[in-house]
Order: structure tokens, then C-alpha cells, then sequence
């Protein structure tokens, strides 16, 4: 699979590496929030899979995760995907479907619930963007506005 800017993806090694991680953030191009998946299991509290704010660091990252969860330490294998293509691609490619199953190892049918529901999420967020970037909300175009003209009117 390749991405729109012509590089090939990694799929098998996604994939590999998202069996073998402790917490990952996924996040994609054209959407602000991430998404958290932290398999980490703490004294009273179990794994936690959540939407949250984008940070500019993995510093700024880690600090979210110590006051997420207090009760634990440094993940020891944190991986971070930025996903180039769009959320359809996500699961077409097999790499959501992975998440699913770490999620679902790590927290039984309460993962795969959970990741139900930040994929409503997600494709929520994406249709909303999808909607604001043919409005206009929220993003400027490189061309002025055309006059619009009524049906049947002629430009002089």
C-alpha cells in the first residue's frame, strides 16, 4: 500500500509493532485528536483507550500519560503512528483490526467495545472535517470567492 505521497507503507511491520507495544497513539493528517490506546494495567485501574488533545512533544506525551495514569511508570514500548491516509484505509488495511485484537488482549470484550467507539468517533471527527473543509469552515482557500450569480443570469 502506498501513501498519497507515493511512499510505500509498512503494513507487516504496523502491524508487528502494534501487537508488541505498550501504549500507542495514532493520529492522522487531516484530524487534531489522537487516539490513545494504553494496554498498561495499574493497581485499581485497567487499560485505557481514549480520544485526547494533540501535544507538540513526546515529552509533552508522556507527561499527558503520567497524569492519565499516576499510578504507573514509563511505558516501555510506546509507539507513535501517524497515519497518512484516511480512516477507511485504516481499516481496510488490516492495521485497525490489529488494534482491535491487542486492545481486546489487553481488556477482554471491554477493548473491542471500546474501539467501537473511537471508531464512531473517528468517523465523526473525519466526516465533520470532510464538511468544514467543503464550507469553508475552519480553512481558507488559495483563490478568491466567485460572485455567485442566479440561475439564468448573464455576466456582462
Amino acid at each position: 500500500m502506498r501513501a498519497e505521497d507515493g511512499l510505500r507503507l509498512d503494513l507487516d511491520g504496523a502491524r508487528d509493532a502494534i501487537a508488541r507495544c505498550d501504549v500507542l497513539v495514532l493520529g492522522f493528517k487531516h484530524l487534531a485528536p489522537r487516539v490513545l490506546f494504553d494496554t498498561r494495567e495499574g493497581t485499581g485501574s485497567g487499560p485505557l483507550f481514549r480520544v485526547v488533545p494533540p501535544v507538540r512533544t513526546p515529552k509533552e506525551r508522556f507527561a499527558q500519560l503520567r497524569r492519565l495514569r499516576p499510578d504507573l511508570g514509563e511505558p516501555e514500548r510506546f509507539l507513535f503512528i501517524q497515519w497518512p491516509l484516511g480512516l477507511d484505509s485504516l481499516v481496510e488495511s488490516g492495521v485497525w483490526s490489529r488494534i482491535v485484537e491487542r486492545c481486546r488482549a489487553a481488556a477482554q470484550e471491554r477493548g473491542r467495545e471500546e474501539c467501537e467507539g473511537l471508531l464512531q468517533r473517528l468517523t465523526q471527527l473525519d466526516t465533520k472535517e470532510v464538511r468544514d473543509a467543503i464550507a469553508g469552515e475552519s480553512y481558507r482557500t488559495l483563490w478568491p470567492p466567485r460572485e455567485r450569480r442566479r440561475r439564468g443570469e448573464r455576466r456582462e
